[in-house]
């Protein structure tokens, strides 16, 4: 999912008049995809405002060091207004999805076909928490107590409110979201018993890439499986499942007459790094992060309910 992630963030740098990476800036640590702070500096430069949105990308609970110039803030006015104003984050479709082999429509288009039609509803996803980060670091800098927020559908559910819950999961493929398996806390969101909430603010903005990621995933899947169905019919893979321990970059050589001789190595190897992971302390959310890391239950799946800074 690299290029998602890759695509998504190109496009915020854009829409706020910045230089784009020409690589992308990522890399994979423990199956868990990062920022990579190095590359990312070195594609946005060093000028004032380039400063600030790669503080807001990889330290958004932080402080800004300087304030915006004119020309980022006259962008994130215009964009802050019209993400708001359209509910641009909660932008990727349900439809096409039914959180398995998936409709006619899910089935008929390759899964990167599938990835090219979601990607502009993730990028504003993407660009709305980054406004968000770069407007709460300025008010750290002016003095003001901004403490986590959650965002608006984690705060709904919480509240035992009636809640998307394709939004919510962990943002792994392997996994569905909680709208295909409800972990026992999602019972709230059916509006029929409310779990405690935390006492925390919702915000429009933050939380919506890793919301519109995880609806992303879900979307994808039928189409996902229905190419290891395929692939299982030929003799490739022992079950449609194991298409997701490959990369999707590769997984059309599965399309190929032959079967390809990497295919075998890299399932088992990608599962058993997976299978090891599961029920482990999570990776801190950035590289170098000294909070402690926290405890990630995969059965539960409560990663999209920590708070947001």
């Amino acid at each position: 999912m690299r290029y998602a992630v890759h695509s998504a963030l190109r496009y915020a740098l854009y829409q706020l008049g910045q230089a784009v990476p020409g690589s992308p800036p990522t890399r994979f640590v423990a199956l868990r995809l990062y920022l990579d702070a190095p590359c990312l500096r070195d594609g946005l430069g060093t000028d004032g405002a380039s400063e600030e949105i790669l503080g807001a990308l990889l330290d958004p609970g932080g402080t800004a060091v300087e304030p915006l110039p004119k020309r980022l803030r006259g962008a994130l006015w215009f964009h802050r207004l019209r993400l708001t104003a359209r509910s641009a984050v909660r932008g990727i479709s349900n439809r096409g999805s039914t959180g398995s082999r998936g409709s006619s429509r899910s089935i008929s288009s390759s899964p990167t076909t599938r990835l090219t039609e979601l990607l502009p509803a993730l990028g504003d996803a993407l660009l709305g928490d980054l406004v968000a980060a770069l407007d709460r670091r300025q008010l750290r800098a002016a003095g003001q107590d901004v403490g986590p927020v959650q965002s608006l559908q984690a705060a709904r559910f919480l509240e035992g409110c009636r809640a998307d819950l394709s939004l919510l999961g962990l943002p792994d493929p392997i996994l569905p979201s909680w709208r295909d398996a409800k972990p026992p806390l999602a019972v709230g969101a059916s509006g029929t018993g409310a779990p405690v909430a935390l006492c925390l603010p919702s915000h429009r903005l933050r939380g919506g890439f890793r919301e519109q990621y995880r609806r992303l995933l879900d979307l994808l899947r039928p189409s996902l499986l229905a190419l290891g169905d395929r692939a299982v019919a030929k003799g490739y893979l022992v079950s449609a499942e194991d298409l997701f321990f490959l990369p999707l970059d590769l997984i059309n050589d599965l399309e190929g007459p032959s079967k390809p001789k990497w295919l075998d190595g890299a399932i088992e190897s990608n599962r058993k790094e997976w299978q090891t992971l599961r029920g482990r302390e999570a990776p801190a959310d950035t590289l170098g992060n000294v909070e402690p890391a926290k405890r990630l239950d995969l059965a539960a799946g409560f990663a999209p309910l920590w708070p947001l800074v």
